[in-house]
């Protein structure tokens, strides 16, 4: 996989929000923690691109692939706690889906229900520890997490560090 599917992946997966293949969306709406919306001028400015050093570059490649690695194991384990629950995961994501939409009824039981409910509860267990874990990795290559997104956000759109980062990530 290319640096730039790696990077197309997990910013689909919104890796520093941390969302997984299971994430916090997919909570029905009264078990969603609140959150507070950013005051409308923080939305409207865009922070100015740093300069990004060698030595930042190396720390991004460390935790961006500590993160990856995070990830994977985290998708994996959502999946396995998924099934434990004697759902499979498309059966779940039907079942996530149809309460987004109030126009779709995926026929759940009650029994199977429960087992929904008892593997979301899970899920979020399993989400929080993968988002201390990959704050711990970013903190631990010497990055501040907004650093972090703010060169997650450089890499996706400047050519010239995907290079570099890419050279990188070879090398190693």
């Amino acid at each position: 996989m290319t640096l730039s599917q790696r990077i197309s992946v997990l910013s689909a997966t919104g890796i520093f929000v941390f969302a997984t293949t299971l994430s916090a969306q997919n909570v029905p709406p009264q078990q969603r923690p609140q959150q507070s919306p950013q005051p409308p001028q923080q939305q409207l400015q865009q922070p100015q691109s740093e300069p990004v050093s060698d030595a930042e570059v190396k720390q991004f490649a460390s935790a961006f692939g500590e993160i990856q690695q995070i990830n994977e194991k985290t998708q994996q384990k959502m999946v396995s706690t998924v099934e434990n629950e004697g759902i499979q995961v498309d059966r779940f994501n039907e079942i996530v889906q149809s309460q987004q939409n109030p126009n779709q009824d995926a026929g759940t039981s009650e029994k199977e229900m429960e087992s929904f409910n008892t593997a979301i509860q899970e899920l979020q267990v399993i989400q929080n520890a993968s988002q201390q874990e990959m704050q711990q990795a970013v903190i631990d290559e010497g990055l501040t997490v907004e650093r972090y997104q703010e060169l997650m956000s450089q890499v996706q759109t400047d050519a010239n560090l995907q290079q570099r980062l890419q050279e990188l990530m070879e090398e190693e």
